[in-house]
């Protein structure tokens, strides 16, 4: 199941709910999971969650707005880790415009293709050309996932990651047993090469797979 984060801005939070409506027959069909922080408990370490949902995200919804190009938090928390993700190939954006705002003057963003077309945001749209906008979502949404190479990135990156983990594991094993052993920096520095060997590895093999 393919996670899908939603960043907004809590004024826009009507629009929101209109967004989780439409996806939700995609979410009971268990093709994605949408995640939007409505979903931090009370009491929750929210920043963690939040990196954590955008960390594990393979499409990215934003409802841009001027209330979103306003917020200091999507700006500084949200958009850096997600541009980076999307610019190595690892998520896809799906921006949707809310109301008027300088979309195409924000250079961060401008480069991303939108849902609905900057000049008709859904504030200017009818409730049934809104409708229109909402299923267009979903549909590109599935088509995203259904690339042949999502799936290849999808393998990949959990290949990665559990090369990633047992580096740190053994990385920290060497580092420790050439401490109680005694052995020579050359030594230990051979040990560390032979295990991060795996993860150059992998880093080539995403690069010429285009993930």
């Amino acid at each position: 199941m393919a996670k899908v984060f939603v960043s907004y801005s809590r004024r826009d939070k009507q629009w929101l709910d209109r967004v989780l409506v439409y996806l939700k027959p995609l979410d009971l069909k268990g093709a994605i999971d949408v995640w939007a922080d409505t979903r931090i408990a009370k009491g929750g370490r929210w920043r963690d969650e939040i990196r954590e949902a955008i960390g594990s995200a393979e499409v990215a919804v934003l409802l841009v707005s001027a209330d979103f190009l306003a917020s200091d938090f999507i700006r500084n928390e949200e958009l850096p880790p997600l541009l980076e993700a999307a610019e190595s190939g690892s998520l896809a954006i799906l921006p949707i415009i809310i109301g008027p705002c300088r979309y195409e003057q924000t250079t961060s963003l401008s480069h991303l293709q939108t849902v609905n077309d900057t000049r008709h945001p859904l504030t200017k749209l009818t409730y049934a050309e809104q409708e229109d906008v909402f299923v267009r979502l979903s549909d590109e949404i599935l088509s995203v996932l259904e690339r042949p190479i999502s799936d290849l990135r999808r393998e990949l990156n959990r290949e990665y990651e559990a090369i990633d983990n047992r580096f740190d594991r053994e990385f920290d094993e060497i580092i420790k047993s050439a401490t109680e052993a005694g052995y020579s920096q050359t030594e230990s520095d051979i040990a560390y090469c032979r295990v991060n060997s795996q993860r150059h590895a992998m880093d080539e093999k995403i690069t010429l797979a285009g993930c």
